[in-house]
């Protein structure tokens, strides 16, 4: 049984929709995190930064640490793991109610919330919608439920924005969903590479049109995943339709980038190996890598 939180943890309420708004995507904070993050270095100096952020997490004086952007660079290829898209059945809402505030878990890296209710089973999101119709409807997109929706939410004044495009109109609809066809076929031709290993070509040939800029494609996350409090994987910004087209697609395996983990998991590995947070944390990470290839359960205990 997946285990995300524990008594004592605060409990975050998802905001969605315009809800959302009220945590913006890129503070000032943020800004100087992107602006600095290039001068942590891996050793013992970024040892030591990472251990004191754990221990006042641990003490209480903070729900999170570590910005995502410092840990990118601290742990660089190490985040990266191969796990099977089948595994990925829920999403982590981003943005979330801390009670007193909003906050998106996205610009995170540890964490100690109870995340029971920000979690959402995949196949119910949008975006998962909007694969089904790639595959079920290609070549009449137009008669897909999802085009639909979107249509009647453009309709009501409340259209869905992708990418910064607000999808207006059928055209507008069509257009975006006719990419993902394009990105299917890629997919399939090609396989499902690693965002780091994108070729320039292929960059130019999905971006720049009315529903894609090229900072967009450029921007372009690889899959992310979070590790909840006993190890269970979900997946969190980045890669939502690539993800739902590798799962309908039956790849067995797809690379991804581990962007939060909870604090549970990581105090369980320093128990485990008497190591130092960050290395303990390395560690727990290649376990975890091995266990996200094995084809035996959905849910994986690793502590």
């Amino acid at each position: 049984m997946q285990q995300w939180l524990t008594p004592d943890l605060a409990q975050y309420m998802p905001l969605l929709g315009l809800g959302a708004d009220v945590a913006p995507a890129m503070p000032a904070s943020r800004k100087l995190t992107i602006a600095t993050a290039p001068l942590l270095r891996p050793g013992k100096i970024g040892e030591a930064y990472f251990a004191r952020a754990y221990r006042r997490l641990e003490a209480g004086r903070h729900q999170h640490a570590i910005r995502v952007e410092f840990a990118e660079r601290f742990f660089a290829r190490e985040l990266m793991v191969d796990i099977d898209p089948k595994r990925l059945e829920h999403q982590l809402i981003d943005v979330v109610s801390t009670g007193s505030a909003a906050l998106r878990l996205s610009h995170w890296f540890l964490d100690k919330g109870d995340w029971s209710r920000a979690l959402f089973p995949l196949k119910a999101s949008l975006k998962v919608a909007e694969i089904d119709a790639v595959f079920d409807y290609e070549g009449r997109l137009d008669e897909a439920p999802i085009f639909r929706d979107l249509l009647d939410r453009a309709a009501q004044g409340r259209p869905e924005e992708r990418n910064g495009v607000p999808l207006t109109n059928p055209a507008a609809i069509q257009a975006y969903l006719e990419h993902y066809v394009a990105l299917r076929r890629s997919i399939e031709e090609h396989g499902f590479w690693r965002r780091s290993e994108i070729t320039a070509e292929t960059t130019s040939r999905f971006s720049g049109t009315a529903v894609r800029r090229t900072k967009d494609e450029r921007n372009e996350r690889e899959v992310g995943i979070a590790i909840g409090a006993d190890g269970t994987v979900a997946r969190i910004v980045g890669g939502n339709h690539r993800t739902a087209i590798a799962q309908r697609l039956g790849l067995s395996r797809i690379p991804a980038q581990v962007r939060l983990v909870h604090a549970e998991w990581l105090r369980g590995w320093i128990a485990r190996t008497c190591l130092s947070p960050a290395r303990a944390l390395a560690h727990g990470l290649q376990h975890l890598c091995l266990l996200l290839m094995m084809q035996s359960s959905i849910w994986v205990e690793v502590i």
